[in-house]
């Protein structure tokens, strides 16, 4: 394997409809069974660059219909809420306990910090994420 084969190959693979991230997914399989079988293989497995990571946002109407729509389970509902008003992860807002919302200071600890590098993360409590706590699931 060397550099022209791993064009010729991605520009096969593209022509199929293949996308990027499949094409390295699929070279990185193939490097490392070469390395497994012979360390000092003198192949040379060259990839696509590394496609730009997808960032995809909620449009406000798209968050309106989705918290419209979780009012009908009142945990999703608040779950919904905390994930929108506090950009945390998943498990931090299913982590989050009581001793950890500050009403009066208006401000929500999410992660302890025993998991995270930075410490914890504290966020300011919106209007309607202290709504949706005052009412409870």
């Amino acid at each position: 394997m060397n550099r022209a084969g791993c064009r010729e190959y991605v520009a096969q693979r593209r022509e199929q409809g293949i996308r990027d991230n499949t094409i390295r997914r699929e070279l990185a399989v193939l490097s490392a069974a070469l390395h497994w079988a012979d360390r000092h293989t003198p192949a040379v497995v060259e990839m696509p660059p590394q496609p730009p990571p997808k960032s995809r946002h909620l449009t406000r109407e798209e968050y309106r219909a989705l918290r419209e729509a979780a009012k009908k389970v009142p945990h999703m509902h608040l779950f919904v809420v905390l994930a929108y008003s506090t950009a945390g992860r998943a498990g931090a807002i299913l982590d989050l306990t009581w001793d950890r919302v500050d009403f009066g200071r208006g401000q929500i600890r999410l992660g302890m910090g025993e998991k995270r590098r930075k410490g914890p993360a504290t966020v300011p409590m919106t209007d309607e994420a202290r709504t949706a706590l005052e009412e409870g699931p």
